[in-house]
């Protein structure tokens, strides 16, 4: 899932250690230096690409996913093909 560590890492490419602490976060760089962040600008990327996070929560586990796709096969049903089609509808990608 998308956080904001990751996000702090794609913004800030030399920032070898990410830290939150009580949702205050730090960076350093590989020598142990801080690297200032502008959280306003990871807070924004972060919004943009929750999304995933939100889509992410709605599919079935991958073992849910393969069950219904074997008892698909065997009954001759599309409920894992209605399933994820209605998923993909009710959140469109940003």
């Amino acid at each position: 899932m998308i956080n904001r560590g990751t996000i702090i890492t794609e913004l800030y490419p030399d920032a070898a250690i990410v830290f939150n602490k009580a949702g205050t976060y730090t960076a350093k760089d590989k020598d142990g230096k801080p690297i200032a962040i502008d959280m306003d600008k990871v807070d924004f990327e972060f919004y943009k690409q929750d999304y995933k996070n939100q889509r992410e929560k709605l599919y079935p586990t991958w073992q849910e996913q393969m069950d219904m796709q074997y008892w698909d096969k065997v009954n001759n049903t599309n409920v894992w093909v209605d399933t994820i089609a209605q998923i993909k509808n009710q959140e469109r990608k940003s």
